[in-house]
């Protein structure tokens, strides 16, 4: 039994890592290809023990399932509104990150530990989709 939880955790660490920024039910459907038994239950609970150990991240999108990644540095992504995909981006460099908390803390006492930060629009392709 404590193989098949090494086995899975392994399956499901690489799944992460392969998908890009999937769902807890996109990782689940990954691993069964390869371990048919694997539950949506025992996805979650890896899932969260990653998160919990810092080799994972969340990203909470209003209306939409969490999404996962592989690491948990901070930094922004961009979600296209026409095909769904999500990408990561680094859009600021760090001193502005800073100027930018350090204006919270002086402002409203407002202190950043971290951050999450998503743009919406459109990519390319489906933008020459609906204005050919």
């Amino acid at each position: 039994m404590g193989n098949n939880f090494s086995i899975q955790k392994k399956l499901i660490a690489e799944a992460l890592q392969r998908l890009d920024h999937p769902t807890a039910a996109e990782i689940h459907q990954e691993v069964a290809k390869t371990y048919a038994g694997i539950s949506l239950g025992t996805v979650y609970r890896n899932i969260n023990h990653m998160l919990e150990a810092g080799t994972a991240g969340r990203l909470v999108l209003p209306g939409e399932p969490d999404r996962f990644e592989s690491h948990n540095q901070p930094h922004a992504h961009i979600l296209c509104s026409g095909c769904d995909r999500l990408r990561d981006f680094e859009p600021l460099p760090d001193e502005t990150l800073r100027a930018i908390s350090q204006r919270l803390t002086e402002q409203i006492e407002f202190y950043v530990n971290t951050y999450s930060l998503v743009f919406f629009g459109m990519c390319t392709e489906c933008r020459k989709k609906t204005n050919p």
